[in-house]
């Protein structure tokens, strides 16, 4: 007998119902203070943790490399007055082509740079066991042992983040 969901459907539910919600109020993520962003961090962590079924005190970037989903930080847009002013000024300029850009066009490009950002946090972290595993992000890695039942995912996630009942029973 197996318990609960798949991570894959418990990941999809917390990118629908909660992290939605975070990226839905990031229009005022400009005008707060960091520590104010910083406390929905919390919020995003325990949704991956509960969906990879891992411990408290397993790593947080090892967290967002298995399951992956970027830091909350990294899905900020900072800077978009100046962006605004910017192409607001390409626009008024007369040698502009007027050729539009589509959202399609710009995606892949916009995706790349945050995920190749997100690579070189990654790669920063030396003493996480996990990097040892998964050196680069986006690989099949975190697929192996999907659909293999709740119980055998987590104890997968949680021996290739270095964390077992072994390691952390005397908590």
């Amino acid at each position: 007998m197996d318990w609960g969901a798949d991570k894959a459907t418990l990941l999809k539910l917390y990118r629908t119902l909660v992290r939605s919600k975070l990226d839905y109020g990031s229009v005022i993520y400009g005008s707060a203070k960091k520590h104010v962003l910083r406390a929905l961090d919390p919020i995003h962590h325990q949704g991956l943790r509960i969906a990879l079924g891992a411990f408290r005190t397993s790593p947080i970037k090892s967290l967002y490399a298995k399951a992956g989903e970027p830091s909350l930080e990294h899905r900020r847009i900072q800077g978009n007055e100046n962006v605004d002013k910017l192409a607001i000024g390409a626009l008024n300029r007369a040698s502009c082509s007027g050729k539009l850009l589509c959202w399609s066009d710009l995606k892949p490009k916009i995706i790349a740079y945050i995920h190749s950002v997100w690579q070189r946090d990654w790669d920063a972290e030396g003493a996480n066991k996990l990097h040892e595993v998964l050196p680069n992000l986006g690989e099949d890695f975190h697929r192996r042992g999907e659909g293999a039942g709740r119980k055998r995912e987590t104890a997968m996630c949680r021996l290739q983040v270095g964390h077992t009942w072994l390691t952390q029973s005397y908590l």
